[in-house]
């Protein structure tokens, strides 16, 4: 029979010994928690029971993972409109739309007087052609444009958006569109002048000006063109154009003021040459003057009325001539020869003999209207420094003039 004080102490052994089996599963459970934020157990448990164990937070065990460029644990972000499209971020201030039109008109108006005062000065130095007066007007217009365009680029240049678009890329098309019309317009001109230089007879000199003017028209367009369109990629091109431009007016300027020229320019006195022909029915009337008259482009000018050096039979086609001048070595066998291939012209230039004879188309007011009743033509002939110059009329419109016998006596 069991004794009841072993049963006890063996009841109270089993009971120690699960207890302490107890403790030992709940103690590490304990420590476990103990770490966990906000874990504490409830209040109202009893004492003797276990604290019962919260499910663990994913996120303070494992950590979120993050991605290159944003946490996927995040949603996405809105991205705004306005910094997705870099081309709405600069706005064009309407101030800078205006000074941008300005820039590229200005600098066209003044690249077309550069380009007439470029074929001016060239039509001097080459041809010896005299335009001064009209050169004073191209310079003046030149004078008041480049400070004009000079400046609306300066400021313009520190507001020049990178990349245009809008309505700053439709007025960059638009000018540039022009600039590059012009500049191929003047390549053409400059392949004609090419070709004709090789297939003319007669003198080049205006053919060798308008080349040359040409070819430098063209750099001058092309040159406006890649200023219009500023490529990113090369920044220095405002700045550049803008010297070059002020550099390259400012040497034609000079030019066109100074009037340089390679046709020489001869004065013989008529007293020192006789002429070698002698018309059998009249008697050659010399000038009182005792020089040529030429005019400030060096061109020898017709004699005054009555003053012919050389008295020549009538044109095959009945035209009229008169007030005959010659110098160099021309004579007068020479400008017989040379004024009677004008028959047929009818006023139109030609070539002679090597001579290269050009016609300027005369009316009312002139120092030879008083033997003339009518329009008519005087013609200038060169040949290196030779030159014969004379006055022409049309039979029709001479018909008046021999019934009154004027230009039979007063050649």
């Amino acid at each position: 029979m069991e004794n009841p004080q072993e049963g006890e102490n063996k009841q109270n052994q089993e009971s120690w010994s699960s207890s302490a089996h107890t403790e030992k599963v709940i103690t590490p459970l304990n420590d476990f928690h103990s770490n966990m934020p906000n874990n504490s157990p409830p209040e109202n448990l009893p004492a003797s029971q276990p604290t019962p164990a919260a499910p663990p937070n994913p996120a303070s065990i494992y950590p979120t993972p993050v991605a290159p460029g944003g946490n996927f644990g995040q949603p996405p972000q809105q991205v705004n409109a306005i910094s997705a499209n870099p081309a709405e971020q600069h706005q064009i201030n309407p101030l800078t739309l205006i000074l941008q039109w300005l820039t590229y008109a200005f600098w066209g108006w003044t690249v077309v007087v550069l380009s007439i005062l470029t074929s001016s000065v060239f039509s001097r130095l080459i041809s010896g052609d005299n335009i001064a007066t009209f050169n004073y007007y191209i310079i003046s217009a030149a004078v008041v444009l480049l400070p004009i365009s000079f400046v609306c680029d300066y400021f313009y240049s520190k507001q020049e958006p990178e990349k245009k678009s809008g309505a700053a890329m439709v007025v960059m098309i638009i000018h540039a569109v022009i600039f590059a019309l012009f500049g191929i317009g003047a390549l053409i001109f400059a392949v004609f002048s090419f070709v004709t230089l090789f297939t003319s007879p007669g003198t080049h000199g205006p053919i060798i000006s308008a080349l040359l003017s040409s070819l430098i028209i063209t750099c001058f367009y092309s040159a406006t063109f890649l200023r219009t369109l500023n490529p990113q990629f090369v920044t220095w091109i405002p700045k550049a154009y803008r010297i070059m431009m002020l550099v390259i007016i400012g040497i034609f300027i000079i030019l066109g003021f100074t009037k340089p020229t390679f046709h020489q320019v001869t004065n013989n006195p008529v007293s020192s040459r006789k002429p070698s022909y002698t018309n059998p029915y009249s008697t050659p009337i010399t000038t009182n003057s005792s020089e040529n008259k030429f005019d400030s482009n060096g061109r020898l000018l017709p004699s005054v009325v009555g003053g012919t050096q050389c008295d020549i039979s009538t044109l095959n086609d009945n035209s009229s001539f008169a007030q005959v001048e010659v110098t160099g070595n021309a004579d007068c066998t020479i400008a017989e020869t040379v004024i009677a291939d004008s028959s047929g012209k009818n006023g139109g230039n030609y070539t002679s003999n090597g001579y290269s004879c050009d016609a300027t188309k005369q009316g009312a007011g002139t120092q030879w209207s008083s033997y003339w009743n009518d329009n008519f033509y005087s013609y200038n002939c060169t040949k290196g420094t030779d030159q014969i110059a004379f006055n022409w009329q049309s039979q029709a419109q001479s018909n008046s003039t021999s019934a009154t016998g004027v230009g039979q006596f007063y050649r």
